[in-house]
């Protein structure tokens, strides 16, 4: 849509947002009761709890900003959350896309079955994703945007915490941009007797031609132990991109999820849980124009875990909690290029990771705790690379697979952070981690000969966060934090063909920095919530795809041949906001969200890639049971400042990504206790638009329908 009908809309958005402080954020008054009882909740009780409408007096209980249980309106950083009954009411696809009105996020999409959350003007692998606190990531998690995030099922979680600015001292590499906590579902209600309870749910939609089926349940066996389950077959066809374009093709593939937690009571103090998770999506077509095919298959995800939680061992010791983790990642490509159409090559990935890590919690004093502990994690990786002759169905194996084969990545971590409360209005949470790194790979150069990777990294990283509340429901949050991300086995050693290039391997590659400064401000009344958030990014030695040679050539079958570099430095800064007016809870209420971000590459004296536009969001909600409906409009601002990868890339191009504004309707209806309806008109002005840097055009005008049946 033409950027004078986007520009009118975020400019509404914008004083929705900024009219969203009223006469309260004057009052003078000195910090109420109930506002000083909402950190005196046991932490324990309230873990995987998330947001109680049912009880107006228990705040919005968060555990990933300090790692900790904490109220969100305490919490000294920049957070946001999404729950489980909004996943389901909006009908979100994807983990990706339930953060799709998130303040200070974009989501791109490269496939249909992909979605990668931009955080900061930051994006794949330089933003860490975790699953009830456990990372994710890995040392082969590509660079830019990528679909790591949808090997998560958007059925089985309880809500999705999202931590904007580095979160490196709490959990590691990788996390400049922010972490994704996403908790999964667990039972969380106990009792005298035994009961179950659980959904059936089908959906339809038609512009992405989705087909889900999907059960859960979870119950308790009386106050001895709790189990949930998920379970998804679900389908999707082309994508029709409206305007009466022709279908966006082929994006179609087929998904299966399971999972499943089990938790055990064994003493009042102590809690075992249990998790396992699988996920696995077939033959999904990957953003590749020109190239007759180039598919994700399979891409699957496993994942098991077992944690110890212990409260109040000892006096000084209030909570201890210990976890042992296995995951695989499977993740294979098959491509035929239009330079070899008679060839289709075919990668399988293979990359398994154990993780253990124990963490305590310590009051010294009345008004000092201490969260500190370690981490390990190692990754196993098994790459092969195999080429078949379409004609005659003959199969070499090759040598040079994606990353080297049997290669091993190891980190090794201990951390601290302290949260200082001197007074009830003040909160200081300084912290610090020191982390190791040893790569093991063997790298096969074509001018050197075997080049081995073992060399240990280490790094000392520190944040240091104030939250002040000087008024009733008005606080300050100040802060600055360091974040990291150490070079990995796909920075190190990648080679193959992705995304229309040839990326080789660089195995002299220092580790890339951050430092940020943000500063915002948070209005929590009942009838209001308003925050706006301001942050400036210092990156050091930013690692980056350049144009190379690979024996000599610049283009390897058609693709030309890039490898990463540590680029120079940059700086990244914007502001963040997002507004929520209550005029009778949970019944009548209207919300915005809006971000801007700003980034440049020093080095290159050119734009940072992929930087996002001028964006926004906002929404009416009237209704609740038996009947609700719900407005909701997005604009962005037209995105035409541009590095020249920007420019060279298939997905922006030279005149970068247009502005839009659209808009959707949603219904929901209970007409028994036990049916759930929910229907949704999206883009309804059918227009053709996208999100920066995506490969695919999102759906035009897309009717939707969910029906559940709850028991």
């Amino acid at each position: 849509m033409p950027y004078r009908f986007a520009r009118p809309a975020l400019f509404a958005l914008a004083l929705l947002v900024a009219f969203a402080v009223p006469a309260w954020a004057q009052d003078d008054e000195p910090v109420a009761e109930d506002q000083e009882e909402k950190s005196q909740f046991d932490a324990a009780e309230m873990l995987g709890a998330g947001k109680a409408n049912d009880d107006a007096t228990r705040p919005e209980m968060i555990v990933t900003a300090e790692r900790t249980p904490e109220d969100k309106d305490r919490a000294a950083r920049a957070v946001s959350t999404v729950t489980r009954d909004e996943i389901f009411d909006q009908m979100a696809r994807t983990v990706p896309e339930a953060l799709t009105y998130e303040e200070g996020v974009m989501v791109q999409r490269t496939n249909q079955g992909g979605g990668a959350p931009f955080i900061r003007g930051l994006v794949g692998n330089q933003v860490l994703y975790l699953v009830d606190g456990i990372r994710v990531n890995n040392s082969t998690f590509r660079g830019g945007p990528n679909q790591y995030l949808n090997t998560i099922d958007p059925f089985f979680v309880d809500r999705i915490e999202v931590v904007r600015g580095p979160s490196s001292v709490l959990y590691g590499s990788d996390a400049l941009g922010g972490a994704i906590n996403v908790i999964t579902h667990r039972r969380d209600n106990f009792g005298d007797k035994s009961q179950v309870d659980g959904r059936l749910m089908q959906r339809f939609t038609t512009g992405e031609d989705e087909q889900t089926s999907h059960l859960d349940f979870d119950g308790n066996v009386k106050d001895a132990a709790g189990y949930a389950f998920s379970g998804n077959f679900r389908k999707f066809g082309d994508v029709d991109p409206g305007r009466k374009e022709p279908p966006q093709s082929p994006y179609d593939y087929e998904e299966q999820d399971f999972a499943g937690n089990l938790d055990f009571h064994l003493t009042d103090k102590v809690t075992l849980q249990t998790s396992v998770q699988y996920v696995n999506l077939d033959d999904v077509p990957n953003y590749d124009p020109g190239n007759p095919k180039n598919n994700f298959e399979p891409q699957r995800r496993l994942m098991a875990y077992g944690k110890v939680l212990v409260d109040d061992l000892a006096p000084g010791l209030d909570r201890i909690e210990a976890f042992g983790s296995y995951q695989q990642q499977t993740e294979g490509r098959e491509k035929i290029s239009a330079a070899a159409p008679d060839t289709e090559t075919r990668d399988l990935d293979v990359v398994d990771t154990l993780g253990a890590g124990l963490q305590l919690e310590s009051a010294i004093g009345p008004w000092v705790r201490f969260v500190y502990g370690g981490e390990y994690y190692q990754d196993d990786i098994s790459s092969e690379r195999e080429t078949e002759d379409l004609p005659s169905g003959d199969v070499d194996k090759l040598d040079d697979a994606q990353f080297p084969d049997g290669s091993t990545f190891t980190s090794v971590a201990a951390y601290a952070e302290a949260r200082v409360t001197p007074v009830d209005w003040l909160k200081l949470v300084p912290g610090v981690r020191y982390s190791a790194f040893t790569p093991d790979i063997e790298l096969d150069d074509p001018a050197t000969g075997t080049v081995k990777v073992d060399d240990t990294i280490d790094d000392v990283t520190w944040s240091a966060h104030v939250w002040v509340q000087p008024i009733a429901y008005n606080a300050l949050v100040l802060g600055a934090s360091r974040g990291f991300r150490v070079p990995s086995v796909d920075d190190l050693s990648k080679l193959g063909s992705e995304d229309g290039r040839f990326d080789v391997p660089n195995a002299d590659l220092d580790p890339e920095t951050l430092v940020q400064y943000e500063a915002g401000y948070r209005l929590t009344h009942p009838n209001v919530n308003f925050s706006f958030f301001y942050y400036y990014s210092m990156i050091d030695d930013l690692i980056a795809r350049k144009p190379a040679t690979y024996n000599g050539d610049d283009t390897i079958g058609g693709d030309p041949v890039y490898r990463n570099e540590n680029v120079g430095e940059a700086y990244i800064y914007g502001w963040e906001t997002s507004a929520k007016l209550i005029a009778i809870p949970d019944v009548l209420y209207a919300g915005a969200a809006a971000s801007s971000t700003f980034g440049q590459n020093e080095t290159d004296d050119e734009p940072l890639r992929r930087i996002p536009p001028l964006m926004g969001n906002g929404y009416i909600h009237i209704g609740d049971n038996p009947i609700w409906l719900e407005g909701v409009v997005e604009a962005s601002a037209k995105q035409d400042r541009l590095s020249q990868g920007d420019k060279d890339d298939s997905r922006i191009g030279p005149d970068g990504t247009p502005a839009f504004t659209v808009y959707h309707i949603r219904l929901g209806a209970y007409p028994t206790d036990w049916v759930e309806i929910v229907m949704a008109v999206e883009n309804i002005g059918d227009v053709l638009y996208k999100y920066h840097g995506s490969g695919l055009y999102e759906p035009g005008r897309n009717y939707k329908a969910q029906l559940s049946f709850l028991f």
